[in-house]
């Protein structure tokens, strides 16, 4: 890929190392196009990621492995080309508008689902955004991919529905592709439960599963199966934070849909609000 000089100028100005909170700037060009432009960053692991990785050893679910980046020119590497394959199936995600090995400059997409939400007084509305972000997710996942970590703040609304961004992690290294789409669903679930009530957040899940490949379920119903003591005990505990609530109301809706699912209930219309 040619990079223009103007791009090529940006490029030129962008300091040797940054923090990890400044590894993302907006530029704006003369044209008026903005673009984003993405630094190399250092590990992301933290003391979580370690325990995971020793309850990963302690317990045989594959999709419990951490996938966290490790940082570095090659982690920015393999993001374009992920970026690269993406488009090239026709998945929707950010133009890449220049690679040079130490930067990565994409095209404005939009407005990130994690400014787009909050904003909204009205929180009916919130669960169509949220289902034809799922939706888009989906068919992500039926081209045959995984993203790896589905925030909201990494989908755009764009100006034909939703783009993907940030592909940092690559859970297919460490588990198989039903795994690695089974906990996508559930990292999304997570990350919307935050913006929806119980009843919204399990008719979310609903759509999820009804989209979701025979495989992928089954992987669904082992990881749930897993979670849900766990998700008890912290909610019995009144362990604190955002990050554990939204985990315990995600496991708790995945629970029950999963489960009316397996009777062919959840067909019928039935409340599913969690008992």
């Amino acid at each position: 890929m040619s990079i223009s000089e103007e791009i090529q100028a940006v490029f030129d100005s962008l300091p040797e190392s940054v923090s990890d909170a400044d590894r993302v700037s907006r530029h704006e060009l003369r044209d008026g196009t903005i673009i984003w432009v993405k630094q190399p960053t250092t590990p992301k692991s933290t003391i979580w990621h370690k325990i995971q990785f020793w309850m990963a050893r302690l317990i045989p679910l594959k999709i419990l492995r951490p996938t966290v980046s490790q940082g570095g020119a090659a982690a920015l590497a393999a993001e374009h080309e992920r970026l690269a394959q993406f488009a090239a199936s026709g998945i929707p995600v950010v133009d890449v508008m220049a690679f040079d090995g130490r930067a990565l400059a994409t095209k404005n997409a939009g407005q990130a689902l994690n400014r787009i939400l909050p904003a909204m007084t009205d929180e009916t509305a919130r669960l169509p955004v949220l289902r034809q972000a799922g939706s888009a997710l989906s068919d992500l996942h039926q081209a045959g991919f995984c993203h790896g970590r589905p925030h909201v703040r990494d989908m755009v609304m764009g100006d034909n529905g939703i783009v993907f961004l940030d592909f940092e992690e690559s859970p297919l290294s460490v588990m198989s592709l039903a795994e690695a789409q089974a906990r996508d669903l559930w990292l999304f679930s997570m990350f919307s439960a935050r913006y929806l009530d119980d009843a919204a957040l399990g008719a979310l899940v609903q759509g999820l599963v009804a989209d979701a490949a025979p495989d992928t379920r089954a992987s669904l119903r082992v990881f749930v199966g897993f979670l849900r003591p766990v998700a008890a005990v912290l909610a019995a505990l009144r362990v604190p934070g955002k990050d554990v609530r939204q985990a315990i109301a995600a496991t708790r809706a995945w629970h029950r849909i999963l489960r009316l699912s397996a009777q062919g209930e959840w067909r019928t219309g039935r409340d599913l609000n969690p008992r």
